[in-house]
């Protein structure tokens, strides 16, 4: 029977009265092993996304040659299902929200094997600013209504975030 990883002989006709024996070995080919990183929370930084910086170099391959992956001949990372890079590395700006990213990685066999990591993009920073118009302590009476406020007030992640001012004791 044939073995896998087993070494073997076989003998090999020349010709009608030689025989040469040829010692061989089965190889198998192992899977390699993907691995895309860590999960990450990342902040927002702008227009509602942040660049997320993906890295599947820590991804093996046992039958390379010792201290290297010469036999991964493929990265592929996709978000559901559609490709978004064909590297090792690759930097990608994504919306507010969880993505899960797969890292699929192919040996020159023909062989893939996948992994995800996770990457959550958060909108935790408050806008920052105040209230420029009116100054504060300042009365209005009837007749310079309605009050039109001005601020500075800036927010990081989302440029167009609605403003709401409900002064304290007004009606809600």
């Amino acid at each position: 029977p044939w073995l896998v990883g087993k070494a073997g002989k076989l003998l090999i006709c020349v010709s009608r009265n030689q025989q040469r024996s040829v010692i061989f070995k089965f190889l198998v080919n192992h899977p390699p092993i993907a691995n895309a990183g860590p999960d990450q929370l990342l902040e927002c930084t702008a227009n509602n996304t942040a660049t997320a910086s993906l890295d599947g170099r820590a991804s093996i391959d046992t039958d390379s040659t010792p201290e290297s992956n010469d036999d991964i001949k493929g990265f592929i990372w996709t978000e559901l299902q559609q490709i978004i890079a064909g590297t090792p590395t690759t930097d990608g700006t994504l919306a507010v929200g969880t993505h899960q990213l797969d890292l699929a990685v192919t040996d020159d066999s023909g062989v893939s094997n996948t992994d995800t990591t996770q990457i959550t993009v958060n909108d935790s920073i408050a806008p920052q600013g105040s209230i420029v118009f009116p100054a504060p302590n300042t009365c209005f009476g009837p007749s310079q209504l309605p009050v039109i406020l001005q601020d500075n007030v800036q927010d990081t992640c989302d440029p167009s975030f609605a403003r709401r001012y409900d002064p304290p004791g007004a009606p809600g």
